[in-house]
């Protein structure tokens, strides 16, 4: 995206691929969170928010669902 009036985007996004270990979720994890605040303070909200949605993820059992998962 594109930032507005000159701000920087506070947009955030993370990929991850999945992990070959034995027992590891086979899954590709994509997350983005639009950071959207009118001071420029979201950014860090939006990384933090991106990055333990992709490591609570992983950190879950391969058998879970995707919907139990990130539920």
């Amino acid at each position: 995206s594109r930032p507005a009036s000159g701000k920087a985007n506070e947009d955030f996004y993370a990929l991850r691929l999945p992990d070959v270990s034995p027992g590891g979720r086979c899954e590709i994890a994509i997350a983005l969170a639009d950071g959207m605040s009118s001071d420029g303070s979201a950014r860090p909200v939006t990384e933090a928010t991106v990055l333990g949605l992709i490591s609570d993820y992983y950190a879950a059992p391969a058998q879970w669902s995707v919907a139990q998962t990130l539920s």
